[in-house]
């Protein structure tokens, strides 16, 4: 027998090299399982709708401090846009939990 054939039969005894062996197909199994999600998070509409034309198409553009409280309590105001209509709403407090959003 040949070295390298040798060196396989060696390495097919060696548990961790029979896992590796399957890695480059779960690996692409795994790409192919985001990809789906990342596909399925794209068809679905934002939490927060538009009140124009509730279409839920709310995006944030900026989150900032909250005006008042600054950085305590993990409070923050965000700043949302309608992809659909292209209003602005007035900011939103979001923050920590039991916050008032």
């Amino acid at each position: 027998m040949s070295a390298i054939a040798d060196v396989a039969k060696l390495l097919e005894q060696i548990p961790i090299w029979k896992r590796l062996k399957g890695m480059p197909a779960e690996i692409e199994g795994l790409q192919a399982r985001v990809a789906a999600l990342e596909a399925l998070v794209k068809t679905r509409p934002a939490a927060e709708t538009c009140p124009l034309c509730n279409s839920g198409s709310l995006k944030v553009t900026s989150v900032k401090p909250h005006p008042i409280f600054g950085d305590v309590g993990g409070l923050q105001e965000r700043t949302m846009k309608c992809d659909n209509s292209g209003i602005v709403p007035e900011p939103v407090e979001n923050g920590a939990a039991g916050a008032v959003g």
